[in-house]
């Protein structure tokens, strides 16, 4: 039987099966899946909620939207290779381009239909989805994109820190990086504290490796190549998530649909898969 959370209720985490998968490059990344219809090796069957997070996310924080997901979707969360769960190997290079095809490789190996996928992705999450669908590497039916950014939401001098210092200075420098999200969410603490949570926890090794290739980069491009239905929902009241750069990408993103929601705790909870059910419900001649 699955621990119980302090509610009582069992977590995504903990009912959820994990996989961890071999890339082609060797390294493994993990992945866990919620099936509706109890098989765990392929998602083909039903519609599939590709979960896709930002940096280094703390998916406790996401447990809410997820236990909501698994009453209508079949769930697949990606977690991309600079998180703790991941194991890298020496061949390299671990850029964008490898990330995105990572995603490309976890849905063939799970068999997802992708015209029945609707992937739901926040933050580093958006760049690394538009990547691949910029490629051509994945071809959701339904895009949803949490705080779209086209750039890595870092201080300023750590895009320059990142990857030149050795990881047991940054590790010094961790309490400087915990004033700096504190004064910037210093109206939201609940959203400044998920932060300090994912900084805590961090492998400054993988972030140094991957951060070298991404960390400095600017992918607004990329958004203008998705087709297919997006639905971009936000906050003005995002702190980590710059509203300017939220309008620019729904400018850049052909017949983009958007939701404002004013709360940003919202951005994390059961009402952002209701709102999909209802694009869904709405759209379903287009998406289909």
């Amino acid at each position: 039987m699955a621990d119980l959370s302090v509610t009582g209720i069992p977590t995504f985490e903990q009912t959820s099966t994990v996989k961890n998968l071999t890339m082609s490059d060797g390294s493994s990344i993990r992945i866990r899946l919620h099936s509706r219809n109890g098989k765990v090796d392929r998602a083909e069957d039903s519609s599939t909620l590709v979960f896709v997070g930002g940096w280094c996310t703390d998916l406790s924080a996401w447990d809410q939207l997820l236990q909501a997901a698994c009453q209508h979707f079949n769930v697949f969360v990606f977690e991309s290779r600079e998180k703790n769960s991941s194991v890298l190997s020496g061949t390299g290079p671990h850029n964008l381009h490898r990330v995105a095809l990572d995603l490309k490789e976890a849905i063939a190996a799970f068999r997802i239909n992708q015209d029945a996928c609707i992937v739901l992705a926040s933050s580093w999450g958006t760049i690394l989805t538009a990547h691949a669908i910029a490629e051509g590497l994945f071809s959701p039916m339904l895009s949803v994109f949490l705080g779209p950014i086209g750039r890595l939401t870092f201080p300023p001098l750590a895009r320059t820190l990142l990857p030149r210092l050795p990881s047991t200075l940054l590790k010094l420098l961790r309490p400087v990086a915990y004033r700096w999200i504190r004064h910037v969410n210093r109206e939201d603490p609940v959203q400044a504290n998920r932060a300090i949570q994912v900084l805590a926890s961090a492998d400054f090794n993988k972030w140094k490796t991957i951060g070298r290739h991404v960390v400095a980069g600017t992918y607004y491009s990329c958004f203008s190549a998705i087709h297919r239905a997006c639905l971009i929902i936000y906050s003005r009241h995002d702190r980590f998530h710059d509203l300017a750069e939220t309008e620019r990408i729904i400018e850049l993103i052909p017949n983009c649909s958007t939701i404002h929601l004013a709360r940003t705790d919202d951005l994390m909870s059961e009402l952002v898969i209701e709102i999909i059910l209802s694009q869904i419900a709405v759209s379903q001649p287009r998406l289909s």
